[in-house]
């Protein structure tokens, strides 16, 4: 893992990291280990391995799939449902609802968004040279797409107009050391339980007994997936999907 050039720290609190693939990622200078939202194996490569394959389950199975994401960082997430909605070609209707506590990542992202310059333009030009490799025909498309069908929020709270209509919950907070109070399982049962739809996929890149149990409370099955280079476990859990 390297350092960019000394200058690339924003808000004096987050400092840009190049992982393995060459993509970017944060490092919050915040948390007490110093925490980054992305393996330093390769931040893209590992949302792809993460989450792409759920994401195109759901859409080939969900004519009008509702997408839940807990962090949206840097948006490799929502513009990886972007990239492979547009790329199903799909005359169905997704949402992507996304969950950001830290107001500076929204403001970024909403200013890319917009077209408009942002403190750290560099790192979004390179994450999205990551995606426009995969995704030629459509990241040109991406921006449109997403101010139309992404829904962006602060704290993960409940919204009513989407209780029980979320098909896919990719779950992509900080770890248990950082975000503590969301890998409980009382608040994993009660996000579970308000939010997932008849069918649903769970995905994230941890795996935990808290997370676990609160998965196999509210009747979802848990299957066996390794985790992201090396990492012992990731998970992976569906109902009636």
């Amino acid at each position: 893992m390297n350092w960019q050039p000394a200058g690339l720290i924003y808000q004096a609190r987050f400092a840009t990291v190049i992982t393995g693939d060459g993509s970017p990622t944060i490092r919050d200078l915040g948390t007490a280990n110093q925490e980054c939202m992305h393996h330093s194996g390769g931040a893209y490569q590992e949302t792809q391995y993460i989450y792409g394959e759920a994401i195109r389950l759901v859409i080939k199975t969900c004519p009008n799939p509702h997408f839940l994401v807990v962090g949206l960082g840097l948006g490799y997430i929502e513009i990886l449902i972007a990239c492979e909605w547009l790329k199903s070609q799909s005359s169905g209707h997704c949402w992507v609802i996304s969950f950001e506590a830290e107001h500076y990542w929204r403001a970024q992202f909403q200013d890319w968004l917009a077209g408009k310059p942002s403190e750290i333009e560099p790192i979004q030009q390179l994450r999205d040279d990551k995606f426009t490799q995969d995704y030629p025909g459509e990241m040109p498309q991406v921006r449109d797409w997403l101010r139309e069908h992404l829904i962006l929020e602060n704290e993960l709270t409940y919204l009513p107009q989407w209780q029980n209509q979320i098909e896919g919950i990719l779950f992509d907070a900080y770890s248990s050391k950082t975000s503590q109070e969301l890998w409980q399982e009382d608040y994993l049962i009660q996000l579970l339980e308000y939010y997932s739809a008849e069918r649903c996929l769970f995905v994230t890149y941890a795996s935990t007994g808290s997370l676990k149990r609160a998965l196999k409370a509210v009747d979802f099955t848990i299957h066996d997936r390794p985790g992201f280079q090396g990492k012992k476990e990731s998970t992976w859990a569906t109902k009636n999907l």
